[in-house]
């Protein structure tokens, strides 16, 4: 029918979460022509949050960084980016969000919060890719290297699948390029060592390209041969006998090194002389 003159009673409305509603109508079972009617109405309550994104290592403010501000039901409600590096949402006050802070080259940063309970502010730090790429979180295994048996520069399974966390990162970072260095235990002559580790560079370089690697984002695969070796001859002659060759293998590796990095220095793996 006929409603009309709707009004919200305001007081206290900072204090109350319910308030009433009126208005006219001269709907029927009604008491005269036009009456006026009452209805409670739940008031939603906004309030503004702000959000720091930070580098976990310099605890500088990153203005490359995006937020994406989700709900309870894990729906993205808002993806914003800011060039301080600060941030502020509008949010209803009483409600669980999750708040996920990410930028190129670094690790993803993730909170969940229930809006009543921030008094201040929200801090996300994200912790940057090393150089080397070793990824050490939960969830992953450390992925510094990749190995071969003794005279072999084929990829094998094991290798595949610690490739598959290089794969990860390189294809959710398009723009960042790595380095593939390969290198051989000292058994064999340098020259074929030279030889053997550059077919091992090149083809830990194909398999990354075939599956799914842009070629741009290999800036080299360079063998060295028994150059570099973790284990040193002297080193491994002083080891237990049952850790020799174990040492010979931590020699047979690929290893990757993110280009742009200051501090390129491989991480040679450790050998648990009780395991």
């Amino acid at each position: 029918m006929d409603d009309f003159a709707f009004f919200i009673d305001k007081t206290n409305l900072d204090s109350i979460s319910e308030t009433y509603a009126y208005f006219s109508s001269n709907r029927s079972g009604g008491l005269r022509n036009d009456d006026i009617y009452r209805a409670k109405v739940k008031i939603e309550q906004f309030k503004t949050i702000q959000v720091d994104v930070k580098d976990a290592s310099t605890e500088q403010l990153m203005g490359n960084a995006l937020i994406d501000l989700i709900d309870s039901d894990g729906k993205l409600l808002e993806t914003a980016q800011d060039s301080t590096g600060l941030f502020e949402f509008k949010v209803l006050d009483g409600e669980q969000y999750r708040i996920r802070g990410y930028a190129s080259r670094y690790y993803d940063d993730l909170k969940e919060f229930n809006s009543s309970e921030v008094k201040d502010h929200l801090v996300l730090k994200l912790k940057p890719y090393p150089c080397l790429v070793s990824i050490n979180y939960e969830g992953f295994e450390s992925i510094n290297q990749i190995e071969f048996e003794f005279d072999i520069d084929s990829i094998n399974n094991e290798a595949k699948n610690t490739l598959s966390k290089v794969l990860d990162l390189l294809l959710t970072n398009r723009d960042m390029k790595i380095k593939i260095e390969s290198h051989t235990d000292s058994r064999g002559s340098n020259e074929s060592n030279i030889v053997l580790s550059t077919r091992r560079a090149i083809n830990t370089k194909n398999y990354l390209i075939k599956e799914g690697v842009y070629e741009s984002q290999i800036d080299s695969a360079i063998g060295y041969g028994e150059e570099r070796p973790c284990f040193t001859d002297e080193d491994i002659k002083n080891m237990p006998i049952e850790k020799r060759e174990i040492a010979h293998k931590k020699n047979r590796r690929s290893h990757f090194i993110i280009v742009g990095c200051e501090d390129n220095t491989p991480i040679c793996p450790e050998i648990d002389p009780n395991n």
